[in-house]
């Protein structure tokens, strides 16, 4: 399924992030805290301007709604007023 958000929305997808490890190696899982993951932006509205597709984004996510973008994974629409920082990964 294509989709292409309209006005402000935004569609975001969680950013795996490398999974906490024990010393032996164990693989420590549970379901993230998605308040403190960064998101990957997918696609925008034609009013968004202040991110564009691949920006990395902190945001709120309570506000978004889960949709499924690919064959497994899931993502979310949300408003743009719901970012709350991009973070500058040219450094």
């Amino acid at each position: 399924m294509n989709l292409k958000p309209i006005k402000n929305k935004v569609i975001v997808e969680l950013v795996i992030q490398k999974q906490d490890t024990t010393e032996g190696g164990i693989i420590l899982t549970g379901d993230p805290d998605l308040r403190s993951q960064k998101f990957k932006v997918i696609a925008v509205g034609d009013s968004v301007t202040d991110v564009k597709p691949g920006d990395i984004v902190l945001v709120e996510i309570k506000y978004s709604m889960e949709i499924k973008i690919r064959e497994k994974n899931t993502g979310y629409l949300l408003e743009d007023k719901h970012i709350m920082a991009v973070l500058d990964t040219n450094k």
